[in-house]
């Protein structure tokens, strides 16, 4: 399951090593990455850790943790217009893109760049595994399995 955050001075991507809770009132477990939106510094570390929990179909709750701010509530609501907001495909392939993107590799390069040389081109992260695009030995196939992807209603 994937799905992005915007708190104003950090914006990121949720990713869950589970595929989608087969009933309501599951919690489950993100890694994310994101960026700080003052000077755009990312932040990828393995303790970037989050938990939704769905009430029911219609609200969810979570927490998100990092280490600048410490644990951050969340809460959301089922969008009551269905045509409002979808997610589509691409956009669910450019989070998992950006998020591929944030990691120590990338964060060197610009750290380079920031000093006016050249860092490198972008050396995105392979799909893991328990990815639902690729992350098995088929690389070229990744965004063809983007397909599958579900669409969602919360805000």
């Amino acid at each position: 399951m994937w799905g992005v955050f915007d708190f104003g001075d950090v914006k990121g991507t949720l990713r869950s090593r589970k595929l989608d809770p087969s009933t309501f009132k599951n919690t489950i477990k993100f890694q994310w990455r994101g960026r700080e939106t003052g000077e755009g510094e990312s932040t990828f570390s393995e303790g970037n850790v989050a938990t939704i929990t769905f009430k029911d179909t219609q609200t969810l709750r979570g927490e998100l943790y990092w280490e600048v701010w410490g644990t951050i509530k969340v809460a959301g609501k089922k969008n009551a217009d269905p045509t409002s907001q979808r997610i589509t495909r691409e956009e669910v392939s450019a989070w998992k893109a950006g998020y591929r993107c944030l990691n120590e590799a990338n964060y060197a390069a610009e750290s380079i760049s920031r000093w006016g040389k050249w860092g490198g081109d972008p050396r995105p992260d392979k799909p893991e595994e328990s990815d639902t695009t690729a992350g098995r030995e088929d690389e070229d196939e990744d965004e063809d399995e983007d397909e599958d992807e579900e669409e969602s209603d919360y805000d």
